[in-house]
């Protein structure tokens, strides 16, 4: 009987025993899944039809080879972990490329599935468990790891790779998270800047870990990281109110208007104010930074000054001293303003970030914390990576309002 008949007849019987099996109520995958003795048998057909054209490679170039005894091991498929022999070569010289010999991995989607599920915020623990429940694989928490750290040159590439020239708009701010280091644990800051571009294009410039607590020298690399990938100008960079930060933004980019977050200054205002007072302070204060004009915010302080001044000046001492910075954005128009004059564009982008982390207490390291806030926020692309709203009447106010420095981006 001819080889192909034979293999038909053989395909025949799994075909026979797939229905029988499913009949029975067995399942398609696992470690006794009905698809594992067809993957069993189309991977050896494909070692053996492998190893004869080596042999008749060799043959016709004059070289003696033959086979040599079998290989035996196992390997992970999607379905399932598989048993497979093959057939060696005396020489040594045959290199399978169905399965080579140091391959143990045969799932093109598991690593699909580590990964996201590291996304999501699982442990290497989580990991293996839900894989072996699912399909069987049993895979050690060392073994995911490894999965997982070969995405570390993809976090590297992203994180050098090129901006534009240009953005409108770049928010600033940083979370904390905490990794152990040397039989302790550190808290450390993620240094996040998250900008605008002059077609309105929302992207994630920078995701990058500091040292250790916030701080304004940091906060200037990170700066001057944007500039030698490529950021020339910015319009208005905004964030919370970090000491020195302002003139870290005024020594990388001196034509850049600083804007302080106002939703930061107003939770900073309540610090030391009597809990029944919160409310109704806030609601005065709100009168202040939603004035139509810099004046008019100016008069409005004063009143609620005369109101809450005497009991809670820490307050005004606040306001006085970033004055400037808080009114920022009143120099430019409504639609602007709404986009300026507060973070919260950024701390969406934390509120991600926090989602994919709360699991887990600490990391291993920083570059396991990376690699998962990566992986978390590609996962979540479509949440950050989108078109300002209302960018066609903010991108006509920006036209005006800087002229050339604007449009010779925008008008490309």
């Amino acid at each position: 009987m001819s080889t192909s008949s034979n293999s038909s007849r053989k395909f025949a019987d799994f075909e026979a025993d797939l229905i029988q099996g499913l009949m029975n109520k067995q399942p398609l995958a696992g470690p006794d899944g009905l698809l594992n003795g067809l993957i069993k048998h189309v991977v050896e057909a494909a070692l053996a039809a492998e190893l004869d054209a080596h042999l008749d490679d060799n043959r016709q170039a004059g070289i003696a080879n033959k086979r040599n005894g079998r290989t035996r091991k196992e390997v992970r498929t999607d379905f399932g972990p598989v048993a497979i022999e093959g057939s060696r070569d005396r020489n040594g010289t045959f290199e399978p490329v169905t399965v080579g010999k140091r391959q143990y991995d045969l799932a093109p989607h598991m690593t699909e599935q580590i990964l996201s599920l590291y996304a999501r915020g699982n442990s290497e623990r989580d990991i293996a468990a839900q894989l072996e429940q699912m399909l069987g694989n049993q895979l050690s928490p060392a073994a995911i790891s490894a999965v997982i750290q070969r995405v570390w040159p993809q976090v590297t590439e992203w994180q050098q790779r090129g901006l534009k020239a240009f953005y409108s708009i770049v928010y600033a701010d940083a979370i904390h998270f905490k990794i152990r280091r040397e039989g302790r644990t550190d808290t450390v800051a993620i240094y996040t800047l998250y900008g605008v571009d002059a077609d309105g294009q929302r992207d994630l410039l920078l995701l990058e870990l500091g040292d250790g607590a916030e701080g304004a020298t940091q906060w200037g690399m990170c700066l001057e990281r944007l500039k030698q990938r490529g950021v020339e100008d910015i319009l208005v960079v905004c964030a919370d109110g970090l000491t020195g930060f302002d003139q870290v933004v005024e020594h990388y980019f001196p034509q850049a208007i600083f804007q302080r977050c106002v939703v930061h200054i107003m939770r900073n205002c309540m610090r030391g104010v009597d809990y029944r007072d919160r409310r109704p302070l806030c609601a005065d204060l709100r009168q202040v930074y939603q004035s139509n004009s810099r004046s008019l915010a100016a008069e409005e302080l004063e009143v609620v000054r005369t109101k809450w001044g005497r009991k809670y000046a820490h307050v005004f001492r606040l306001w006085d001293r970033e004055w400037d910075a808080i009114m920022a954005f009143k120099d430019f128009g409504p639609e602007l303003q709404r986009m300026i004059y507060t973070t919260n564009p950024v701390e969406n982008v934390h509120r991600l970030e926090r989602k994919v982390t709360k699991t887990k207490g600490s990391w291993v390291s920083g570059q396991a914390l990376l690699i998962q806030l990566y992986l978390g926020l590609q996962a979540h692309r479509k949440s950050w990576y989108r078109q300002a709203y209302n960018w066609t009447a903010v991108s006509r106010e920006l036209s005006e309002t800087y002229g050339d420095r604007f449009t010779k981006h925008w008008m490309l």
